[in-house]
């Protein structure tokens, strides 16, 4: 039986418990339920040039239209920790948010938030909804998507300049290189264009339009601010003959940023636009006296490894739309088999004994360490001398599909070599000449989903960023999918799947123009991606990868960078 005072000492614990919990209920009310209702973002209405409305889905003849809407957050802590965004075909570009009785706020400091901005639009389908996002990039509240198909006559060349504060101190300036100069104190100097304001609140956005681009004549596009304080800015350009680049830069006070130089026809200069890696080419492909001194492959009746090596070459070269252009520095063809991690090795007889029966020594894996010291690779690397190495082999040799070597190695479809001393990263890829050029490219799509794992920082199905986005299939994102994966094509319902003739919503073409992601979807099916073909889908696939140049939100456009020139590109 409880004594007196094990009782009063249970009501006790009792009673902090409730405080505590009480305690705790207050704090989630003062910090995220400080204003009335549900949170919600919404796009209230669009007008036209006219003062027009313009409802979701329609067809407009305009080129500037006013964006309206409003969003209720749980407190002014949210607000003051997150980025306010109007995520704009493809790109979050800050916007500010008013809750202060102005700007169409009707009732100050009661949690909702207006928005009012101008955009210029672009033909075709232009997607737009606001956003509220963490420092990192997660999306925390988001409104619908609002869309409109723009009819409006064409213009050569469209430039739109946004930053992330409320300074007054920017300009975009379009020079025309021994010609006219268009800013915000000379709005149309240059014949056919013209430049629209809408920065009273700053955040911008500053617009150029220019109906047609001259012949032979260069525009230099350019920014200037002439405040003492940091901004972080935003140029976007598209262009009639392909161009949809976004340009970042970050103003520490007064400068100039000369963005890009434009003339008509012509992709603007970019570093690394053209990529040449040099490949050490290692072949080994037995001589087996046995039948009469034939080659493993012609014993087998498997592929010819030089002819697998030029075709692979050719698909990379044009998938990558000619960024990607490899060489093949120095050729090795070993008769012998590569030793196992256990150093067991194969001869003809055991070998071919073992493909017979189907009985393969076990451990598999190559002993990589042997096989980099005995070409000399470090040093070969080192020296500039090769970027990567492809090794050429048959059927359980051993090899990964690929492998990344040096001090900070990661992951690349296989565990790093991290204990080989080499500052300079490389990777070795592994392919067998029983299988054809679609494996090869599979390799290649394993290491490319690594890599931009990496740079993205996971791989998540969501559209916090790019790569997630990109990577997005109907199975797991129903009428949602992007590109897919390499393994997964925006319909498959399992691994491989290629040949899948079920028709899903997909917005698979968006990504020829990235980072301009307009929204626009439409029923696909294998037909899209070659039928089952695996290099039919791979290439499909790869030729998606965004190629563009400029930078957005601190990452490449061109992802063939980050694949090919992963010593420079570690972002």
């Amino acid at each position: 039986m409880e004594t007196l005072l094990e009782v009063m000492t249970r009501l006790f614990m009792i009673l902090i418990f409730i405080v505590v919990v009480a305690v705790l209920l207050l704090a989630y009310m003062v910090i995220f339920r400080s204003g009335e209702g549900e949170p919600y973002a919404v796009i209230k209405t669009v007008l036209n040039e006219n003062g027009e409305e313009v409802k979701n889905g329609e067809v407009s003849e305009g080129r500037i239209y006013r964006i309206i809407g409003e969003v209720r957050l749980p407190s002014k802590r949210i607000y003051l920790d997150t980025k306010k965004c109007l995520y704009f075909c493809g790109v979050n570009e800050e916007i500010p948010l008013f809750d202060d009785g102005t700007h169409g706020d009707e009732t100050p400091s009661d949690g909702v938030y207006t928005f009012d901005i101008r955009r210029a639009l672009l033909n075709g389908t232009n997607t737009f909804r606001v956003k509220i996002r963490t420092e990192d990039g997660r999306t925390l509240l988001e409104s619908e998507d609002y869309r409109i198909e723009v009819k409006a006559p064409p213009v050569d060349l469209w430039i739109e300049l946004t930053w992330d504060s409320s300074c007054r101190g920017l300009k975009l300036i379009i020079e025309e290189v021994g010609g006219g100069r268009t800013d915000p104190e000379n709005r149309d100097e240059i014949e056919g264009g013209k430049l629209e304001v809408f920065d009273e609140d700053g955040y911008g956005p500053q617009i150029f339009l220019l109906d047609e681009v001259r012949e032979n004549v260069r525009y230099l596009v350019k920014v200037e601010c002439d405040e003492d304080e940091e901004v972080n800015a935003l140029v976007r350009v598209v262009t009639s003959w392909g161009l949809y680049a976004t340009y970042e830069h970050v103003f520490q006070g007064r400068e100039i940023w000369e963005v890009v130089e434009l003339e008509k026809g012509k992709m603007p200069p970019d570093k690394d636009t053209i990529i040449r890696p040099k490949v050490l080419l290692i072949i080994f492909n037995p001589i087996i006296e046995s039948e009469g001194g034939r080659k493993l492959n012609e014993v087998m009746g498997w592929n010819d490894p030089d002819m697998l090596v030029n075709e692979v070459i050719r698909d990379i070269e044009e998938v990558s739309y000619g960024c990607v252009k490899y060489q093949i520095v120095e050729r090795v063809e070993v008769d012998e088999y590569p030793v196992k991690v256990d150093e067991f090795q194969y001869n003809d007889t055991t070998y071919l004994d073992a493909w017979r029966t189907r009985k393969f020594h076990k451990p598999d894996g190559v002993d990589y360490l042997r096989l980099i010291e005995k070409f000399n690779i470090v040093e070969k690397v080192m020296l500039g001398e090769i970027d990567e190495v492809w090794l050429m082999g048959g059927p359980y040799f051993g090899f990964y599909e690929s492998i990344m070597v040096g001090k900070d190695a990661y992951w690349v479809n296989a565990p790093p070599l991290t204990q080989v001393n080499c500052s300079r990263l490389f990777i070795i890829m592994g392919f067998n000449y029983e299988r054809g050029v679609g494996c090869m490219l599979e390799d290649f799509g394993h290491r490319i989903e690594s890599i931009m794992r990496k740079i993205y920082g996971g791989w998540e199905v969501n559209e916090d960023n790019a790569w997630n986005r990109f990577t997005l299939y109907d199975k797991e994102a129903p009428g949602r999918a992007n590109v897919g994966n390499v393994h997964y094509a925006p319909n498959s319902e399992s691994d491989y799947d290629w040949g899948n003739e079920r028709y899903v919503w997909c917005y698979c073409d968006d990504w020829y123009t990235y980072p301009y992601l307009p929204g626009k979807g439409r029923m696909v099916n294998c037909e899209k991606w070659g039928n089952g073909d695996i290099r039919e889908h791979h290439k499909w696939w790869m030729k998606h990868i965004p190629h563009m140049p400029g930078t957005l939100e601190g990452h490449q456009n061109n992802w063939w960078k980050y694949i090919m020139l992963y010593n420079k590109y570690r972002e």
